[in-house]
């Protein structure tokens, strides 16, 4: 005899259709739901995955955007049109950034590259990056960095205002570039940290996928990037010297989408300077402590290890804007050409 037979031979005929079986299942549910307590309210589910996906795979948190653009390029000594996809991370920054993929390159310099240091861009050698990395598109901008520092000034020089708000920031040391990202990370929330990018980072951002000694071709045009125009490089010629910043992303891109790697301010890096690796490596990070150089310090010349920055500036030669051009500060140095650039790893 089965569970509800007794009542079923009271109440119903013995062989009950279907539609009854249905309603004693739902009375069931119900004296099962009252023992057991009310059901779990929506708001207390686990939060469902959300945000865009990433070509690794990976996913960024919710309220980064992504834009797609018809962006000018420079690459292969011509110019011209390429889509790019931008990562917009949340109001009030709204910081535009570029996906860079895992991949290997040659760092440093061949020893036919005209204005090379043989003495820091060598030996040229295998590096492997191991993981991507979003890197903002444009180094940062005097609006975005005061949105954390509200008083920076970035002063002007020989009547020139460099304070313009899409200019980039200047007249700040590593460890103000270093809270700038802490800031960033602390925005972005613990799903994403940000933070200066290696110097191999960096040249691999810079070259994206070329061996040339500028991303663009063999040689480089004021046209293209804004630095010493009185001075040319290889077959190239001389051109304007505006002897100023100017606004990010006034020139054609890289391959990949990223703008002002050669001139308009030196980036710092997050690596101590150290003699380059012998051999292959992968994901290099620089030491813990840098070589010891003599050079000018903020209070005149000084002895001690210094931090890297990439790129040239307005004010440098051609020569110096190159890709594989090291240069380095002591990180409390502040300067009318150095700035900012920053990266945010992907797992």
């Amino acid at each position: 005899m089965g569970v509800f037979s007794a009542c079923e031979q009271h109440e119903r005929p013995a062989k009950p259709g279907p539609k009854w079986r249905y309603v004693w299942v739902g009375v069931l549910v119900l004296l099962f739901l009252s023992v057991s307590g009310p059901a779990m309210e929506p708001e207390s589910l686990p939060p469902r995955a959300s945000g865009i996906r990433l070509p690794n795979g990976s996913k960024l948190p919710s309220g980064w955007t992504k834009s797609t653009e018809s962006v000018r390029v420079a690459a292969k000594d011509t110019t011209k049109s390429r889509t790019i996809t931008y990562y917009i991370s949340p109001a009030p920054v709204s910081m535009k950034f570029v996906y860079v993929p895992a991949g290997r390159f040659m760092m440093g310099s061949p020893p036919d590259e005209e204005g090379r240091s043989a003495r820091k861009e060598t030996p040229q050698h295998k590096v492997r990056i191991t993981k991507p990395f979003l890197m903002n598109a444009t180094e940062v901008t005097n609006a975005q960095y005061r949105r954390f520092f509200p008083s920076h000034d970035s002063r002007e020089w020989d009547g020139k205002s460099f304070n313009g708000e899409d200019q980039p920031v200047v007249y700040v040391s590593w460890h103000d570039a270093v809270a700038f990202a802490q800031e960033l990370s602390d925005e972005f929330g613990d799903a994403l940290e940000c933070r200066l990018p290696t110097e191999a980072e960096w040249e691999y951002a810079c070259r994206a996928g070329t061996t040339t000694p500028f991303s663009c071709g063999e040689t480089i045009s004021t046209d293209l990037a804004n630095y010493n125009g009185e001075h040319a490089y290889g077959s190239g010629h001389k051109g304007e010297w505006r002897l100023t910043t100017i606004v990010v992303g006034t020139f054609p891109a890289n391959a990949w989408g990223l703008y002002d790697m050669h001139g308009n301010v030196w980036e710092w890096c997050g690596d101590w300077y150290d003699d380059y690796a012998k051999s292959a490596v992968d994901d290099p990070k620089g030491p813990k402590i840098g070589k010891t150089v003599k050079q000018l310090g903020p209070k005149g010349p000084q002895t001690g290890p210094v931090r890297i920055n990439r790129g040239g500036s307005w004010w440098h030669q051609p020569i110096y804007c190159r890709a594989a051009t090291r240069y380095a500060f002591f990180p409390e140095y502040t300067h009318k050409n150095l700035g900012i650039r920053v990266v945010v790893p992907l797992r």
